[in-house]
């Protein structure tokens, strides 16, 4: 999952993939004309867009990431006019395509038996997900306070990447947790509301597309921390540890923001949502 440019830095190419994939995609969309429904072959050069990216993903092996790239991708094509039901098809195959690639994988199957039952094997598959319960058991409401969690003391496989939150739980307790969602859920609502009043139709779709991009890892991660769902490999973004994964979150907030800079100041008063 890393590439590394000798004497100089590390890098995860998959971070820099989904960001890219998210322009070239809203790219081929907002060219239509009019206001009329996106077409069957319009939505299928923007999905073939998608594909190597996503087969490079999935060689390293990066599953999380891969489906990471078709829920952005899927979302980008209905918000882009192609209707839900052009979905169907593609989405039975891609959940085949998850089944089958658990069924051969064995590092794919342990996760999701130790995702099912983690207090079967505690000390196995289970191990990091009953240690992230034990830290979230541990903060309570309010924490034990900033600096004072024992989870990180190697307790916790990567309690400073993906299982950063569980920490957060630990040190800050519930509030915390909750203010920490209740921002990713403020961005949600900003990037939604830049969206509507964006000007120009490639405007709406990157607005949209980085707007997913920052927060849905953060649904994806917070539901694996609490063992909602099998660990994944996703970071929280702006918190985990990672400079890729950093740089590029910064990145897409100030696409986000450079969309807003080109609202239409005439939507704002009236509230027209419609774009050319």
């Amino acid at each position: 999952r890393w590439l590394a440019i000798p004497g100089l830095l590390r890098f995860q190419p998959g971070e820099i993939a989904k960001f890219a994939t998210i322009l070239a995609v809203a790219a081929v969309i907002s060219r239509r004309e009019g206001h009329e429904e996106l077409s069957t072959r319009r939505a299928l050069i923007a999905a073939s867009l998608a594909l190597p990216p996503m087969l490079l993903l999935i060689i390293q092996p990066d599953l999380g990431n891969t489906l990471l790239t078709a829920i952005l991708v899927a979302g980008l094509l209905v918000v882009g006019g192609t209707r839900l039901a052009r979905l169907v098809v593609p989405g039975v195959l891609m959940i085949g395509f998850v089944v089958t690639y658990v069924a051969l994988n064995a590092y794919a199957l342990r996760r999701i038996t130790g995702f099912l039952d983690p207090w079967a094997n505690k000390l196995g598959e289970g191990y990091q997900l009953v240690q992230s319960m034990v830290a979230f058991g541990r903060g309570g409401l309010f924490g034990v306070g900033i600096g004072n969690g024992q989870q990180k003391l190697a307790y916790l496989p990567e309690a400073h990447t993906d299982f950063i939150l569980a920490l957060v739980a630990e040190e800050l307790g519930l509030i915390g947790v909750l203010i920490v969602l209740g921002g990713f859920a403020g961005l949600v609502m900003a990037g939604t509301r830049i969206a509507r009043r964006s000007v120009q139709r490639f405007d709406l779709l990157v607005a949209f597309g980085m707007t997913a991009l920052l927060t849905v890892p953060a649904l994806i991660n917070a539901s694996v921390v609490m063992g909602l769902l099998p660990t994944k490999g996703l970071t929280l973004p702006f918190l985990s540890y990672g400079r890729t994964s950093l740089i590029m979150s910064c990145v897409a907030l100030g696409l986000l923001l450079g969309c807003a800079r080109d609202e239409n100041p005439d939507r704002k008063r009236t509230g027209n949502t419609r774009w050319r």
